[in-house]
């Protein structure tokens, strides 16, 4: 818990961002090993390697929020790769199934460059949270805007394979009355401001909790849209 803490990146979203974070599910890595929940595939889950940068371990934070602007469930990633010295010596962050490098001399990502603070800073999409270390940068995605406010709900219950066993298969009635409810309730024009929010201690756990926790979630939404 401690390192979790330590070495938790610190989030800045849009002034208009209607989603909160559930929780954060953490993982330790001091070896190569297969992350538990990255992508949601579990036969193409991406091998976390602390050596690939020079570190001694990998924290990956996993976050997860009852919503995407355009789908029910979403799971977004960070990992803070960190020295023998306990300096961060790299960082990676998911953005749309993919992830990217976030440590590039263009944008730093630590205050003033300083080595020895272990917190990046990282943007958060608008609506779809995914991680860039320049808000600028977002505009390299070509709906950004419309995403959050025309295409909104376009998605429905976007269930990853991991839960599939464990999650209703919604017929087409009720992916409309989940895409109609998300657009309705939630659908907004990004601000492009953004500002820091801080994630509260107690929603930091393992990924172990969380990934228990996903499902009974995604169902209480769907009873709570009428859906279920």
């Amino acid at each position: 818990m401690e390192t979790w803490i330590k070495y938790a990146p610190i989030l800045l979203f849009d002034e208009k961002e209607p989603f909160a974070i559930k929780q954060v599910g953490c993982t330790l890595f001091h070896s190569v090993s297969s992350s538990p929940s990255f992508p949601g595939s579990p036969s193409r889950r991406r091998l976390i390697d602390p050596a690939s940068k020079g570190a001694e371990f990998v924290v990956e934070y996993a976050y997860s929020y009852d919503y995407d602007i355009q789908h029910l469930y979403e799971l977004e990633h960070v990992w803070i790769y960190v020295a023998s010295d306990k300096t961060v010596c790299g960082c990676e962050a998911s953005f749309h199934g993919k992830y990217l490098n976030q440590m590039i001399p263009a944008f730093p990502i630590l205050p003033s460059g300083n080595m020895s603070d272990t917190h990046v800073r990282l943007y958060v999409q608008p609506g779809k949270h995914a991680f860039l270390p320049h808000p600028d940068l977002f505009a390299l995605y070509p709906n950004a805007d419309s995403c959050c406010f025309e295409e909104a709900g376009n998605a429905g219950l976007d269930t990853p394979e991991m839960f599939e066993k464990v999650v209703p298969v919604l017929s087409d009635t009720q992916q409309y009355m989940v895409k109609t409810y998300i657009k309705q309730k939630y659908a907004f024009k990004p601000s492009w401001h953004f500002r820091e929010i801080p994630i509260p201690e107690e929603l930091y756990t393992s990924w172990v909790a969380v990934e228990k926790e996903i499902p009974a979630r995604i169902i209480s939404e769907l009873k709570k849209i009428g859906a279920f």
